[in-house]
């Protein structure tokens, strides 16, 4: 919009000038956001699947170890039932003492 004013005409003509470069920063600052913002969410992604995948081991070797500690135990009281049973005796003396 032109006027008889040439300084008028210059200060808008710098105003839209100005406003279109603050538009095109602005575009550019979103977009690095977005990027950036999609490699921070990759990398929690990742991040949670290797530990998903390492809670899931563990897991695994602790099944296994319960396993083998119930193996144990019945191997125990096959081979030697009266030490079991005296073993059980005691525990159950204890801890009906305990709760009075």
């Amino acid at each position: 919009m032109a006027t008889n004013n040439p300084a008028l005409d210059d200060l808008g003509d710098s105003a839209a000038r100005l406003a279109d470069e603050a538009q095109s920063q602005v575009g550019r600052l979103s977009g690095n956001a977005r990027e950036a913002m999609g490699r921070v969410s990759d990398k929690a992604r990742d991040t949670m699947g290797r530990v998903s995948d390492r809670a899931s081991d563990l897991a695994d070797q602790l099944s296994d170890q319960g396993d083998r500690v119930l193996a144990d135990a019945r191997d125990y009281v096959s081979n030697h039932p009266i030490g079991a049973l005296v073993a059980a005796a005691a525990a159950g003396y204890l801890i009906g003492r305990m709760m009075r």
